[in-house]
């Protein structure tokens, strides 16, 4: 599997690619187990990829670090405290 890896991406450097070759093996579905070696250990399918636990309605308007900062700071705050304003890229104020 590390063979076919170099010669796909054309490198003798063999040791870049064994965390993809490692993960591939890791989450192979075992015939005798019905688990993959990664579930077996972990109890839990591998997961790939970027995950958020944001709404992903809210996901498309925070554009900015700031934005994100401020909306994890809102969240424990009481209902009746306004948030505080913080500018926009047109330079209005949004509360």
């Amino acid at each position: 599997m590390l063979s076919a890896w170099m010669l796909t991406y054309r490198t003798k450097q063999w040791s870049k690619g064994l965390k993809y070759v490692a993960s591939q093996k890791n989450s192979a579905l075992h015939q005798g187990t019905g688990r993959s070696p990664y579930e077996a250990v972990f109890g839990t399918p591998m997961k790939v990829g970027i995950s958020s636990s944001l709404p992903s309605a809210l996901v498309p308007y925070l554009t900015t670090e700031e934005e994100l900062l401020e909306f994890l700071e809102g969240i424990g705050r009481e209902p009746s405290t306004p948030p505080r304003a913080s500018p926009t890229r047109q330079g209005k104020l949004v509360n």
